[in-house]
């Protein structure tokens, strides 16, 4: 849920030798979520992302999401 609206995103799962990440496509930007060093998801942009970016809140929905799984 993010501002009233349920949404649903297309998602990559990877295991890698850290722990786990997860390729979520947001309004057409592939985003990686992974663990930081204290455990919490954070969001990581690819670098060549020129144009729209997502907005921060719905980052920060997501990630909650998935520290839940």
């Amino acid at each position: 849920m993010y501002k009233g609206e349920e949404m649903q995103f297309e998602a990559r799962f990877q295991i890698w030798a850290y722990g786990r990440r997860f390729y979520v496509t947001v309004d057409g930007v592939e985003v990686l979520f992974e663990q930081d060093e204290e455990g919490s998801i954070r969001a990581i942009l690819p670098a060549e992302e020129k144009g729209k970016t997502p907005a921060k809140g719905l980052l920060q929905e997501i990630a909650a999401v998935i520290q839940q799984l």
